[in-house]
């Protein structure tokens, strides 16, 4: 069976309103999902006060579809 690597595409927010910018650019990763009708996990996750992100996770295999469409900032091997 062969596994399947996953990269997790990131969208940084700092300063004093990151969360809910990070959970505001999440609801708009989810729309998108719906959308383009894929089952992708996506959310965010505040780093500290200063510091949240936004994030979806996807198959190595569909990376430039992504990436081409979303525009994150940067990406992580999971």
């Amino acid at each position: 069976m062969a596994v399947t690597e996953t990269i997790e595409l990131i969208w940084d927010f700092r300063g004093p309103e990151a969360q809910s910018f990070a959970q505001h650019h999440a609801k708009h990763l989810q729309e998108f999902m719906i959308a383009e009708k894929r089952a992708i996990p996506c959310g965010f996750r505040v780093i500290d006060e200063n510091y949240a992100l936004a994030y979806i996770q996807v198959p190595a295999s569909d990376m430039l579809f992504y990436r081409d469409r979303l525009k994150p900032q940067r990406g992580n091997y999971v």
